[in-house]
């Protein structure tokens, strides 16, 4: 924010010059005992402000935030219903606005007003239209849906980073039922046919390609059930959840070779583009 020169007059006589509007003047209108007239001069720009209170001056004065939120999707448990925007509304600073846009039209028109925009996505010639924008957040984890990489200077964009618990819970539950035999089709619990293909979790091992938060939230709830896990990354191998330095180059073909589970924890973008190869998958036991 730049800082101006100003002077804040009210019909109590009170006069302040301040070259950032400083916390004395602030806090002479925050407690202010009623609504005053406040004339603030900018330059060559006088503005009048009459009868409101001191979050209303500094929006006049473009210091407050406007939350833009369109959070749509056709599955209702990705959508943000009435509960989730006043939780929000109690979130953000006193005095800001939160619009809630409810289709893309809505969305573009309350656009050029926004500082921030929470979305599932945003493409990249909708950036022109928000010159006020300073931050673009996104409850997704994957890239695919945001521009980001055409996000202009002084806009931040910020994606989900709560997703580990929740889809590693996911994934134990699909081990768990598969060394159980939930997947069999037909009646349930045969235990005659399930005798040969029940097993333990315990004691195997777990090859996760792509080990960022997701991939190592998943090895950190497997672990606890004591599979063995390593993380496949471009950079290398990792060994355990805390594994923070590469294996040897030479160590890939050995846990491949012995891997029980091949999980993919791998962001939807292009940087991921042929990870999984046939050379790679060769070297998964049949």
């Amino acid at each position: 924010m730049k800082p101006v020169r100003a002077r804040l007059r009210g019909d109590s006589g009170y006069s302040q010059n301040n070259s950032s509007l400083g916390a004395t003047a602030w806090r002479y209108l925050k407690n202010a005992p009623k609504p005053i007239v406040y004339k603030i001069d900018i330059g060559a720009h006088p503005v009048s402000v009459c009868g409101v209170a001191d979050c209303d001056i500094m929006s006049a004065m473009g210091f407050l935030n406007t939350y833009l939120v369109w959070l749509e999707w056709p599955e209702k448990c990705f959508r943000a219903d009435d509960g989730d925007i006043r939780f929000f509304r109690s979130l953000v600073p006193r005095g800001s606005r939160v619009v809630r846009a409810k289709s893309e039209r809505a969305f573009l028109k309350a656009l050029p007003s926004a500082t921030h925009a929470v979305v599932w996505h945003f493409r990249k010639e909708w950036y022109p239209r928000a010159p006020k924008l300073r931050v673009l957040a996104t409850p997704a984890a994957g890239r695919e849906l945001v521009a980001w990489r055409d996000a202009p200077a002084g806009v931040k964009v910020h994606f989900g980073a709560f997703h580990g618990p929740i889809i590693a819970e996911t994934v134990l539950g699909f081990l768990l039922a598969w060394t159980r035999g939930f997947f069999w089709k037909g009646p349930m619990w045969p235990r005659a046919a399930l005798a040969e293909h029940c097993g333990d979790l315990e004691g195997t091992t777990a090859v996760i390609a792509g080990f960022g938060r997701i991939g190592r939230a998943i090895a950190v709830r497997l672990e606890q059930f004591g599979v063995s896990c390593f993380g496949l990354t471009r950079h290398g191998v990792f060994s355990g959840s805390k594994g923070r330095t590469p294996l040897p180059s030479g160590s890939r073909a050995s846990f491949l070779r012995h891997a029980d589970w091949f999980i993919m924890a791998l962001p939807s973008d292009t940087g991921t583009d042929d990870f999984l190869d046939a050379r790679l998958i060769r070297r998964l036991p049949k």
